[in-house]
């Protein structure tokens, strides 16, 4: 039997009370109770959320609500949330998802029988905003005794065009040396890298409740807004730069991984990126820019 140690969960929110409120209730009702929930509002023009954790959740001691003073995006408070962890294991929960009351007990168990497993997760169901099931997504990200090329093929194969198992149960201190670029597509590169650098064990248990539609968003749409570093050139051509800084992070942020495990993770991406037509829309990018950039002004 294991000592249930701390679990921090860093919920993310931006302008969605009604969703928030449910995420609180679910996870603040989960049968594993030695959690920490960690609220990280990127809205600082907006009061609702505060008013939802005041005036129904302020008396648990066990969730800190964090008002941000700046609109940071999505992908800087997901990191933000990460850096206040204090448990032994950490999830990210997005406010629009929900959870079945034992999801964190499974997770847990599964990390704490095995010090080699890094994340653990379980299947999930579809649903809309309205939290409506649809579907069942299915996809085994298992990692358990492959070889590493065969992890890889695997985690890039099942995890789009949902990343369910992004939101599954971290160890907090492996998760704090990973690569997280501010960029699309970051949580593929972090499950990537955790599959290269452990084990993931997925639950056949269907304990997690994933809203799908919040990934209808236009990429190229997203590039241009986010807010990740970049120079000129690199902002006129977005999907450029979301590959550039995911091969900067595996080839020179990825510790512990061997040469070979580097070049295998590469030549996997880049075949992923092939069969996804990314190479097709840095075309219609440098295009777009050539003819705006340069015809234009003739």
């Amino acid at each position: 039997m294991y000592n249930f140690p701390l679990v921090s969960i860093g919920l993310t929110t931006y302008n969605r009370p009604t969703h928030l409120k449910n995420a609180l209730f679910k996870l603040s009702n989960q049968t594993y109770k030695n959690i920490e929930i960690i609220v990280a509002d990127d809205n600082p023009l907006n009061e609702d959320n505060f008013l939802i954790y005041k005036n129904n959740f302020s008396t648990d001691s066990r969730i800190n609500y964090h008002k941000k003073t700046v609109n940071e995006g999505m992908n800087l408070n997901f990191i933000y949330a990460l850096s206040k962890a204090r448990g032994k294991f950490f999830m990210w929960a997005a406010d629009d998802d929900d959870w079945a009351e034992n999801y964190i007990e499974e997770c847990v168990q599964i990390l704490e029988a095995n010090d080699d497993v890094l994340m653990a997760c379980t299947k999930a169901y579809l649903m809309n905003n309205k939290y409506e099931i649809f579907n069942i997504h299915n996809a085994d990200i298992n990692t358990s005794k492959l070889p590493l090329k065969e992890k890889q093929k695997k985690i890039l194969k099942n995890i789009p065009p949902y990343n369910t198992g992004f939101y599954g149960l971290y160890r907090t201190a492996f998760l704090k040396t990973c690569y997280f670029p501010n960029s699309l597509s970051n949580d593929r590169i972090l499950v990537l890298e955790t599959a290269t650098k452990g084990e993931i064990v997925q639950s056949d248990k269907v304990l997690f409740y994933y809203c799908s539609e919040g990934d209808s968003v236009n990429i190229n749409k997203y590039l241009m807004a986010t807010k990740a570093p970049m120079n000129s050139f690199l902002k006129a051509i977005p999907a450029l730069n979301m590959i550039f800084l995911h091969l900067k992070g595996v080839l020179f942020h990825w510790d512990h991984v061997s040469l070979y495990g580097k070049l295998i993770t590469v030549k996997s991406l880049i075949r992923s990126w092939k069969s996804e037509n990314r190479f097709n829309i840095i075309y219609q990018q440098i295009c777009k820019l050539f003819l705006t950039k340069v015809l234009w002004k003739k």
